[in-house]
């Protein structure tokens, strides 16, 4: 505030409750009894009578300097991942036992410091429960948790519809009227919100739809497992996405017989092969650079693997591709019209030119021509330098591939992994 000129929002921990109210509010009264608190976490962060002071001395200085103070309430707590759902020791809580660890804070601290120091809400917010917060006072009231359910963002419509309801109730046409007339307090709206703080919270505390009974239930799952192609396509794994990195394509349903070949110093030979079967044309992938691996997608799908992991992940630059691909990655070179990608726990580059019925597909140390119509190889070269060998072929990937960089290209279908493309053909 004072060196850099700058207006500061301090988010807060649920640990200022302190770890005896926090444990009675989660586990007697919200019956989340298997979540275990990490003591640590209280005693290192800020304690409750130290934020009580710090607040009004910062505002008081904010003030001196032309500058404001306000408060978030609040932070994840911070739990113990006693089961290894994730790698780290921790893992941070959220959702509706939050939203009533968060509003009994925010009493605690109103009681402490009843002073007109701004407070923005986050914490379990939801459709049901904004009208609530805003009627608190709190500017502004921010959601996270609800937007990672089927829906996502689309379910925003509905906290303006249900807030837009209340407001009609109670006569209010703005959002300080409904602050003073909610609970009818009247009075200026920062001695309204003080008023309606209590009430709010304690029917917030009373409510069972924030207890364990009412949220133990998780996503079912029907037993299969997903592949590069074909799911049930439920599409749940495209709109709980936070940063949109899942979407849909279309791709041409067919099953491929294909053979195998051995690529021999003077030629190549037919071998039995297989079969390519894709069902659908409805297909689903993932824009891995804009994919931080939350696994949230994972979690509503009805089938195992996570489409995150097991679908087709594209990236946006061959750097990133080849830092990141793992063993199922996939990048689009729109300039010479090539597909790299990474299939199991080898890689690939397919280069076609449908103008001469030909593709140039490389693998290890070897680029095959192939004839794009059908699949047949036509010659193979080592590259690199190295010398002529024998190589079994597995023609597999190379489909996969094909298959990939044709549906990928398709312009009446606008995402993530094409749209350089399109824009180098259509601009």
């Amino acid at each position: 505030m004072v060196e850099m000129g700058c207006h500061v929002c301090i988010k807060l921990n649920p640990t200022l409750l302190g770890q005896a109210e926090v444990r009675r509010l989660l586990h007697d009264v919200l019956g989340y009894r298997e979540i275990q608190l990490h003591p640590s976490a209280f005693e290192n962060d800020l304690q409750f009578d130290e934020a009580a002071d710090l607040a009004p001395r910062l505002q008081q200085l904010a003030h001196r300097h032309g500058r404001s103070l306000s408060l978030k309430f609040t932070n994840t707590l911070v739990v113990k991942n006693h089961k290894h759902v994730f790698g780290d020791e921790l893992m941070y809580m959220s959702g509706a036992p939050l939203h009533v660890l968060a509003m009994n804070l925010v009493q605690k601290f109103r009681e402490r410091v009843p002073l007109p120091i701004p407070i923005s809400f986050s914490g379990g917010l939801d459709p049901h429960n904004v009208a609530a917060a805003v009627a608190m006072n709190f500017v502004p009231v921010t959601t996270c948790t609800d937007l990672l359910r089927p829906g996502g963002y689309t379910r925003l419509v509905r906290y303006l519809e249900n807030l837009g309801a209340e407001m009609r109730l109670v006569e209010a046409s703005n959002i300080a009227e409904f602050v003073q007339k909610y609970r009818g307090q009247g009075g200026d709206v920062h001695t309204a919100g003080l008023l309606n703080t209590p009430i709010l919270v304690a029917e917030a505390t009373a409510n069972p739809r924030y207890s364990w009974e009412r949220n133990q239930g998780v996503p079912r799952k029907i037993g299969s497992k997903l592949w590069l192609y074909d799911c049930i396509n439920c599409d749940k794994c495209v709109p709980v996405c936070p940063n949109d990195a899942n979407f849909s394509y279309e791709t041409r349903p067919e099953t491929i017989e294909y053979g195998n070949f051995e690529l021999l110093p003077g030629g190549t030979r037919r071998i039995p092969g297989g079969k390519l079967r894709i069902m659908k044309s409805h297909q689903l992938a993932n824009y891995a650079d804009a994919c931080n691996e939350c696994g949230n997608c994972d979690v509503f799908c009805p089938e195992d693997g996570g489409p995150q992991m097991e679908k087709p992940r594209f990236f946006g630059s061959l750097e990133t591709f080849l830092r990141d691909a793992g063993t199922n990655g996939f990048f689009i070179d729109w300039d010479t019209r090539t597909i790299h990608g990474a299939v199991g726990l080898e890689r690939y580059e397919l280069a076609v030119d449908p103008a001469v019925d030909l593709a140039w597909f490389r693998w290890r140390d070897a680029e095959i021509e192939i004839r794009l119509s059908d699949n047949e190889v036509l010659s193979w070269e080592p590259l690199n330098g190295s010398k002529a060998a024998s190589f079994t072929l597995d023609l597999l990937p190379y489909l996969k591939l094909k298959a990939l960089l044709e549906s990928i290209s398709d312009p009446r279908r606008v995402h993530f992994a094409n749209v350089a493309g399109l824009q180098e053909k259509y601009l």
